[in-house]
């Protein structure tokens, strides 16, 4: 059967599937090959259209947790790696943005934060998980615009950024749907 998981993350000897039709979080000790198994917290992170096609929102690991972000709302899904315990967050106050992809640096070991870009709107947030303080950057230039890439049709606010790179204080964000690049 197709459609099982959306994707696979590994962080040190972890390997998580992040399912899709599948009702678990699988979590994989690669060097014991133990699996462990989650409860079903799919309604947090799976959103479903009237197509009945279904998205995951944006997958990063901060700290000691597996943060997973919906698309249809603000909340993040927060999982502890060892324990598979977990936590819901609200992140920001706007619930229609969504989360596309979260950006976390996982190289750096004192990264307070991860940026999440929006799957719907022009705000993407710098998000600090040890505090709950919410940074919004509202991306406000003339002549930026979505476009569909199978209609051709425009949006003004759909899927805007694929990734994000931060260089000392410059944020730089990279077009999906949008046409420009944007600095900020």
């Amino acid at each position: 059967q197709a459609y099982k998981f959306f994707s696979a993350h590994v962080y040190k000897e972890h390997l998580f599937l992040i399912p899709d039709e599948y009702s678990y979080i699988v979590r994989l000790d690669m060097d014991t090959q133990k699996v462990t198994y989650t409860e079903d917290l799919r309604d947090i992170f799976i959103t479903e259209d009237q197509n009945y096609d279904r998205y995951c929102g944006g997958v990063a690991f901060f700290g000691n947790e597996l943060l997973i972000g919906s698309q249809a709302n603000n909340k993040l899904l927060a999982i502890d790696i060892d324990t598979l315990g977990h936590r819901i967050i609200k992140v920001g106050k706007d619930a229609d943005a969504g989360c596309y992809k979260i950006i976390s640096d996982v190289n750096n070991n004192d990264a307070d934060s991860v940026f999440i870009l929006p799957y719907k709107g022009n705000t993407v947030r710098r998000f600090y998980p040890n505090n709950s303080k919410v940074i919004d950057y509202e991306i406000n230039i003339d002549g930026l615009y979505c476009s569909d890439m199978k209609s051709q049709d425009y949006h003004d606010d759909l899927e805007p950024f694929s990734s994000l790179v931060v260089n000392n204080d410059t944020i730089y964000l990279a077009p999906f749907r949008s046409n420009k690049y944007v600095k900020i």
